[in-house]
């Protein structure tokens, strides 16, 4: 029996392989950081146990031949030498095993990686992805209540946007420090991501945060959240994983194509004639192409070589984003007036069809 744990700050999974079969667990640990970080890993899979309602082990009365575990908390293996052959890894080598890269954004900003340091973390640069006035004492007193209770889920749209607002300039700091290559396919993981209220948050945060100059980018969602226990099958127990694997499934969202400047698309769709579409720069164009339907699109747009891509529709279709991006980094920019910037924001969430929660602030 072969067990790959994922402790969360929130939300933990444990992905059992028995005699052939699979059971996964998901259940939240209500511990704070601080209390947490004191056990051993012993411990910690002994919680498991008792939370789960299933004894991982004794299980039919064999043990766990092997325990994997992924976690950015400093647990210590307490395991007599030779009783069971356990490897503690960090979520950063848990994310290089992937085929694509998986962006796990807990509250614990990028635990998906470790590649963040949150010391370098300046409050004041999450103020820019607020679509409404706020101060940088107000986020800052946010930051610290939820660090004291890590646990706790935000309930108001005024909290996500906090949320989302740090978890944008964390995934800048990724992307900063680690340089993907074409083609880039990217998984999104964990609560920021996964439990957002719409998925089009999701993929906007994401738009929003990824500097360098890719074109095109697929998009996936892990909503079933075991990316990281399948990362550790897939590093340490190969063929177990295989098995598992077409099990959990990502959600394929879409793909994304990125110009900074007004572009005119032709979508043929197999149809007599292609549908031209003009994208004005700064806007974001959302196409309905169902999931598993098929496009071609030629991009054509002044000082530019005409280009084609092959699309396949996901459940956001396909998104086509014409907003200015600094030449030397790739990043998006935004206006330097405040109110100019958060009428920008809110346009951009209405183009994806988040909208749900813009009306708490005009």
């Amino acid at each position: 029996m072969i067990a790959a744990i994922d402790f969360g700050s929130v939300l933990n999974k444990a992905l059992v392989f028995n005699e052939g079969e699979f059971k996964n667990f998901k259940f939240s640990l209500s511990y704070t950081e601080q209390k947490f970080t004191r056990r051993s890993l012993w411990e910690a899979v002994k919680m498991v146990e008792n939370l789960s309602g299933h004894s991982l082990l004794g299980a039919l009365n064999k043990p766990l031949d092997k325990i994997y575990v992924a976690t950015s908390l400093p647990l210590t293996n307490q395991f007599e030498p030779g009783e069971l052959a356990t490897k503690v890894v960090s979520t950063k080598e848990v994310a290089a095993g992937q085929t694509a890269a998986v962006l796990d954004v807990g509250f614990k900003y990028i635990s998906f990686s470790k590649a963040c340091n949150p010391a370098s973390f300046e409050s004041s640069e999450a103020l820019k992805w607020l679509p409404f006035k706020s101060t940088l004492t107000e986020l800052e007193n946010y930051l610290e209540n939820r660090r004291i209770y890590s646990h706790v889920l935000p309930i108001f749209p005024r909290d996500l946007y906090f949320e989302q607002a740090i978890a944008r300039e964390k995934v800048i700091q990724f992307f900063n420090k680690y340089a993907l290559e074409a083609p880039l396919e990217i998984t999104l993981s964990g609560g920021i991501f996964c439990a957002s209220p719409y998925p089009s948050q999701s993929l906007l945060l994401l738009m929003d945060s990824l500097s360098g100059n890719f074109k095109k980018i697929d998009v996936y969602m892990d909503k079933t959240g075991f990316s990281v226990p399948l990362g550790l099958l897939r590093m340490f127990e190969t063929e177990v994983f295989e098995k598992a694997a077409p099990l959990f499934v990502p959600e394929f969202l879409g793909s994304f194509l990125r110009f900074d400047r007004e572009v005119t698309l032709s979508i043929s769709l197999g149809l007599s004639k292609p549908l031209l579409v003009k994208v004005e720069r700064g806007r974001i164009f959302n196409f309905p192409l169902s999931p598993g339907e098929t496009a071609k699109v030629s991009v054509s747009a002044r000082g530019l070589k005409d280009e084609s891509f092959d699309l396949t529709g996901g459940s956001l279709g396909a998104v086509f984003d014409g907003r200015e991006r600094d030449l030397e980094n790739g990043q998006l920019v935004l206006p330097n007036d405040a109110k100019t910037r958060q009428n920008e924001l809110k346009e951009w969430e209405r183009s994806l069809g988040a909208t749900g929660r813009l009306g708490h602030f005009g």
